[in-house]
């Protein structure tokens, strides 16, 4: 570390072992303490606001929270809905951008295609099934929404979701593929949603993968998420009106809102140079 460089804080999440989260936590603090006392720029990307991803330990969490909180000369968060949570008053929104990478291989093309053939609306979900992540409990009330406005659901799994089991109705319904890392754009003729839903104060890279591909998000009333997909004009709730999934959508405009280059712009304009 010398004079000059940027030390950038990212993803800060704990482990479920005591010692490496007291290791992990005191080089984090050390290292904030150092680049403070040599005059060395510190920015902490907070992707999530509120508490860790999957929170350990959350004494040792705060501790660590509250420190980058003090200590960085740069707060950033992933959307400016989450500034008013943010007990620093300086803190500024930066984004992500649209999605570039990922897959989908020719075997998981050939049943999505059968898949979706056999219903009205198709929706993915992709990611993990635990913690925040509270998508993959939705899906029975997916499949009920959908059928309550007339239209057959049927609902794509590419992630974690390979152990939950729901009722035979709704088992009909689910076709479970594996993707490491999916590309959406590719699904884009075959799915007319993507669900995520989050339960704390965080932006899913979902979000952007989802406008990359065209496709509307959609998610639950009362969560942050919400607010974002209704500002920004990409996805609606379920209490929306989902009949239509191809009405106007803004995915070009939100990506030329929400590029990758916008923390180089925001750290020069707090004179950090990067």
């Amino acid at each position: 570390m010398r004079r000059g460089d940027v030390v950038v804080f990212r993803y800060q999440n704990n482990v479920p072992r005591l010692v490496p989260t007291l290791v992990m936590a005191s080089l984090v603090i050390l290292t904030a303490l150092k680049a403070r006392l040599m005059d060395v720029s510190l920015v902490w990307i907070c992707h999530n606001v509120d508490q860790d991803t999957l929170p350990y330990f959350k004494p040792i969490e705060r501790l660590r929270r509250a420190a980058l909180m003090r200590l960085a000369h740069a707060v950033l968060v992933l959307d400016p809905a989450f500034l008013p949570y943010m007990p620093r008053r300086d803190a500024r929104a930066v984004s992500f951008g649209a999605k570039r990478d990922g897959s989908v291989s020719a075997e998981n093309m050939v049943a999505i295609r059968a898949f979706a053939d056999r219903f009205d609306r198709v929706v993915l979900i992709a990611g993990q099934d635990k913690g925040k992540y509270k998508a993959f409990a939705r899906i029975p009330e997916v499949v009920a929404r959908f059928a309550e406005a007339g239209l057959e659901a049927g609902v794509i799994t590419a992630g974690m979701a390979g152990d939950r089991v729901f009722d035979p109705a709704t088992e009909g319904r689910v076709l479970r593929i594996v993707e490491k890392n999916i590309r959406e754009s590719a699904l884009a003729g075959q799915v007319d949603f993507i669900y995520r839903e989050n339960a704390d104060i965080s932006m899913p890279y979902t979000v952007y993968a989802a406008a990359t591909a065209s496709i509307p998000v959609l998610t639950r009333r009362g969560n942050i998420l919400a607010d974002i997909l209704e500002r920004e004009g990409i996805g609606l709730c379920l209490d929306g009106d989902i009949t239509q999934p191809r009405q106007a959508y803004d995915f070009s405009g939100f990506l030329k809102r929400h590029s990758w280059d916008s923390l180089s712009r925001i750290l020069t304009e707090q004179g950090i140079e990067v």
